[in-house]
């Protein structure tokens, strides 16, 4: 169970099936890799299949371990508010990407192209992409994979944002 602004780190060793268990309650395991998942998955107190497709996209969000596999565009800046402005609509969808530019740090990064990006920004401006649904809950796919200091600490401060804003994280 992952309450609103906690962080559960599910820890084990390759091949354990954490990214197995990460398909199953983000609802991906059955809709993209035609797996069968048993038991039942509650997001905010329904059933996950009785979301329907949309209503699964905004309650879970996945950040993969490969965070360059989130982006159309180049640039980040465009990236996000063409995703926000594609999921809100257009004035919804710019405050949304106001705020979350606002509340990740992400004023200095959004003219620059994605290859650019220290691993750190990366993983910061995937979560930011995840964030712009305003989903319940976060699955972090391996987040603090081929980072450097620097960037472990970046992504620390973002789970910290997470749970101040009352985000269910699973690591």
């Amino acid at each position: 169970c992952v309450e609103p602004g906690n962080v559960v780190l599910v820890l084990g060793a390759s091949g354990s099936g954490k990214t197995t268990l990460l398909r199953a309650v983000s609802g991906i395991g059955p809709l993209i890799y035609g797996a069968e998942v048993r038991g039942t998955v509650l997001v905010g107190g329904r059933d996950l299949w009785s979301l329907g497709l949309d209503g699964i996209r905004r309650s879970i969000q996945v950040v993969n371990q490969n965070p360059y596999t989130h982006f159309v565009e180049h640039v980040v800046g465009v990236d996000l508010a063409n995703t926000a402005m594609s999921v809100h609509g257009r004035d919804a969808g710019e405050r949304v990407f106001g705020k979350v530019v606002t509340m990740l740090g992400l004023e200095p990064l959004l003219r620059r192209r994605f290859f650019e990006l220290s691993g750190g920004q990366l993983r910061r401006v995937a979560i930011a992409k995840a964030m712009l649904w305003d989903p319940k809950v976060l699955v972090l796919d391996e987040p603090l994979m081929w980072l450097d200091d620097d960037g472990l600490y970046e992504v620390r401060e973002v789970l910290g944002v997470l749970r101040s804003v009352g985000k269910a994280v699973l690591v």
